[in-house]
């Protein structure tokens, strides 16, 4: 949905996660709690079953207003070259 040339999703996880926008660690590529509460992701858990045992993975999605913050994160630190920029 960005369409910025030269960055992927294996690419933005990892600058997402440099700038402190995704968490590291256990909680790989959650976002942090702030980021939630401003209405730029949400999280859900989904049950995965194995046989009769529940395993919950966690999902993010990522709302309209996460779509243009992370825009505006990306062209701030110097990421979309200026031809793309709006």
């Amino acid at each position: 949905m960005l369409d910025i040339p030269g960055i992927g999703r294996t690419k933005l996880f990892a600058i997402l996660r440099e700038l402190g926008v995704l968490q590291r660690g256990l909680e790989f590529n959650l976002p942090m709690q702030k980021y939630i509460n401003a209405g730029y992701f949400t999280v859900i858990a989904v049950p995965f079953y194995i046989g009769e045992k529940v395993i919950y993975h966690t999902v993010t999605r990522v709302t309209a207003a996460g779509i243009e913050f992370i825009r505006r994160t990306l062209d701030n630190h110097g990421y979309i070259p200026k031809c793309l920029a709006n």
